[in-house]
C-alpha cells in the first residue's frame, strides 16, 4: 500500500468559523474543530456538560469547585432533580418548578435551558447542527463520499 503524506484538504465553514482539513491516503481529517464556545476569558471556569449529573442527584459537593454549593446552585439542583424524578415517574418532566416544556419533535426541537431562570428554546444550536449535517466528520479508516 502506498503511503501518502498529509496534504492540504478541504476547508469547511462551521458556526464558529472556517476549519482547514488535511488529507492523507484519501481520508479527510479535521482537527481542533471549535464545536463549543471558547473556554477563554469569562468562559474559563464554566462547568463542563457532565456536571449536571451531581446536580440532578442533589450531590453538589462532587462538583463544588465548578458549580458551587450556594443558594443558586442548590435551587438549580432542586429544579433539575424535580424534572428527572417527574420524567422517571411519568415520562414527562414538566412540574411546578419549570416553564411548560413541550415534547421534543424534529420541527421545534424544544430544549430546556436549565439556569438560574429556566426557559425553553426551540432549536438553540441550529447553526451548529446544520453545519455538522452539511460537513459530517469522517471516521478514521473510512473514506469521505
Amino acid at each position: 500500500m502506498r503511503q501518502e503524506t498529509d496534504q492540504q484538504g478541504p476547508t469547511v465553514s462551521t458556526a464558529a468559523g472556517k476549519v482547514q482539513g488535511s488529507t492523507k491516503n484519501s481520508v479527510h481529517t479535521f482537527r481542533s474543530i471549535p464545536y463549543g464556545a471558547s473556554t477563554a476569558g469569562a468562559n474559563r471556569y464554566r462547568p463542563p456538560h457532565n456536571t449536571c449529573i451531581p446536580q440532578v442527584f442533589r450531590n453538589l459537593e462532587v462538583t463544588a469547585e465548578l458549580t458551587g454549593t450556594g443558594a443558586a446552585a442548590q435551587t438549580l439542583s432542586g429544579v433539575m432533580s424535580s424534572a428527572w424524578v417527574q420524567f422517571a415517574r411519568s415520562g414527562n418532566p414538566n412540574n411546578a418548578k419549570l416553564p411548560a416544556w413541550q415534547p421534543y419533535d424534529a420541527a421545534t426541537r424544544a430544549t430546556m435551558m436549565f439556569n438560574t431562570t429556566c426557559a425553553v428554546a426551540n432549536d438553540p444550536l441550529r447553526e451548529d447542527r446544520l453545519a455538522l449535517l452539511a460537513h459530517p466528520p469522517v471516521r478514521a479508516g473510512t473514506r469521505s463520499p
